[in-house]
């Protein structure tokens, strides 16, 4: 139960950035966002990704609060919150590499 509950954690946050990563590679006809000569595209979903994983941090954080009364709820929680921290600071390095192009 603890390993299924430890997935579907990691689960709600891997989906979401997956998608969100892969939109800005879809290759389509569709307008750039920001018109112009210039294309803000991997800027919005930067901050879409660091978004999504902010929330998703939150709710961990909320999560291991409400749910601390066992030492192993506490340390799944806590591997969780490591590993959305560790994913915002990737996020936060992609960002700022697309801002500095």
């Amino acid at each position: 139960m603890k390993t299924k509950s430890f997935y579907v954690k990691l689960f709600l946050l891997i989906v979401p950035i997956i998608i969100l990563a892969s939109v800005p590679f879809i290759e389509g006809n569709t307008n750039s966002i920001g018109g112009g000569g210039y294309d803000l595209t991997d800027l919005f979903y930067g901050i879409y990704i660091l978004i999504a994983i902010i929330a998703w941090i939150f709710f961990m954080i909320i999560h291991s609060l409400v749910f601390r009364k066992k030492s192993d709820v506490v340390a799944e929680n806590s591997k969780l919150i490591v590993t959305g921290i560790v994913v915002f600071i990737i996020a936060c390095l992609i960002l700022f590499n697309t801002w500095i192009k």
